[in-house]
């Protein structure tokens, strides 16, 4: 098999799981995504590509980071996840390789309805447990990680949370549209670390030509171009650690194609990534990467 071959089935994976993977029951989902620490994260994209030499001196190499969850949603709807979870980076200097399994319990809280019923303001929120085992330090720990995000659906449209803005309507739109997420919590780290920190993860995005993009697509969305900065902040408040507790930036520019909604998307992009991630056994750096990215929810 040749070198391009094999990239391309790896490429390819993530999609054909789309078609292959099906829920069983009702209440069930299967879902592909970018890290499983919290509701932010997880609406992000899983990220892979690989490269595979043909000469025998030189070894394949990896960029990976994507997790896997069967969650039940009960009729009050509150969210049973089981998660398994790898990053793994053979392309970098300081090289990462984690898997993760764990459990998590969610729910959106509605704190403010209107008069037929329609939330107004949302608390999405997560519990999760998982179990990490670092194989490039040789280390395990335990993460136990809390955080929530803040959704409203009235008042300006700049402050509703992933909701793009200006509205198509607007004159700017022919050109750009914005929108923003966060979250925010706490992450203990036991078993090898001792450690308590504060978690902030933020997101901002560009959409070029959305009004354009809306009329190809015909209106089903606009984000095709997408300009994407993401923080991850930590901070301790209890205990001292080895890890690198930088802070990471992430800028990434690319295509964003989904199938059928918003949960259900491939593309690619070219990331500059700065900073570490202890979370992800990411070490301290700065490095460049194209990527394939999916991310999918199929229900039952």
């Amino acid at each position: 098999m040749t070198s391009l071959n094999r990239t391309l089935i790896l490429l390819a994976f993530p999609l054909l799981c789309v078609h292959c993977l099906i829920a069983q029951e009702k209440g069930m989902s299967f879902t592909l995504g970018r890290s499983s620490d919290n509701s932010y994260t997880k609406g992000k994209e899983a990220e892979v590509i690989g490269t595979f030499p043909d000469s025998l001196n030189a070894k394949d190499a990896w960029l990976t980071n994507a997790f896997f969850e069967l969650t039940y949603t009960d009729t009050n709807r509150w969210q049973y996840g089981l998660i398994a979870e790898i990053h793994r980076n053979t392309l970098i200097a300081k090289e990462q390789h984690v898997v993760q399994f764990g459990a998590s319990i969610g729910k959106v809280f509605t704190l403010i309805e209107d008069e037929i019923g329609v939330a107004k303001f949302q608390i999405p929120s997560t519990l999760t447990l998982k179990l990490s085992e670092d194989r490039k330090a040789d280390e395990e720990t335990f993460q136990i990680i809390a955080a929530s995000s803040f959704n409203t659906y009235t008042g300006k449209d700049f402050l509703k949370t992933r909701n793009a803005f200006p509205r198509l309507a607007s004159p700017l739109a022919h050109i750009v549209q914005f929108s923003h997420a966060h979250s925010i919590g706490v992450t203990y780290l036991g078993k090898d670390e001792d450690i308590l920190l504060g978690t902030l993860d933020l997101e901002f995005n560009s959409f070029l030509f959305p009004r354009l993009i809306n009329k190809w697509t015909g209106g089903k969305y606009t984000d095709f171009f997408k300009i994407q900065f993401s923080y991850r902040g930590r901070t301790p408040f209890y205990g001292t650690t080895d890890l690198d507790l930088d802070s990471a930036i992430d800028l990434q520019c690319g295509i964003n194609i989904r199938l059928g909604t918003a949960s259900n998307t491939i593309g690619i992009a070219y990331d500059w990534i700065q900073g570490a991630n202890p979370l992800e056994g990411l070490a301290d750096q700065k490095y460049e990467t194209l990527t394939a990215k999916v991310k999918f929810t199929i229900q039952k």
